[in-house]
């Protein structure tokens, strides 16, 4: 089963390294001590309701991104893969473009 406290304590500690941040630093940021950080961190406790916007805010992130559980998701947002598809598609041909169109019409199931 999912210990979604662990989820999350994983994607603090994940957004907290991608901004360069030590635990003590974004614990001065969101008011609360080093070590009641390390226990979400650890899964021990979640955070209160303004922690998690104070977390949020200085991670720098959206609240949802907390909760996410496949580590390939936390490398690369949606937005961020949309615009690099975009990219890579304006260099393909056009009869490459409907086959690649083909494909995710078909994957997408609508």
């Amino acid at each position: 089963m999912i210990n979604v406290k662990q989820i999350v304590g994983k994607n603090v500690v994940f957004y907290r390294k991608k901004q360069h941040l030590t635990q003590e630093q974004l614990a001065g940021l969101i008011n609360i001590a080093p070590p009641s950080l390390s226990k979400i961190e650890n899964g021990y406790t979640f955070p209160n309701s303004s922690t998690f916007e104070d977390l949020i805010k200085h991670l720098k992130i959206k609240p949802y991104q907390l909760f996410l559980f496949d580590e390939k998701e936390l490398k690369i947002e949606d937005k961020e893969l949309q615009a690099l598809i975009i990219e890579k598609f304006k260099c393909i041909d056009f009869d490459k473009r409907k086959i690649i169109f083909t494909i995710i019409d078909a994957l997408s199931g609508d």
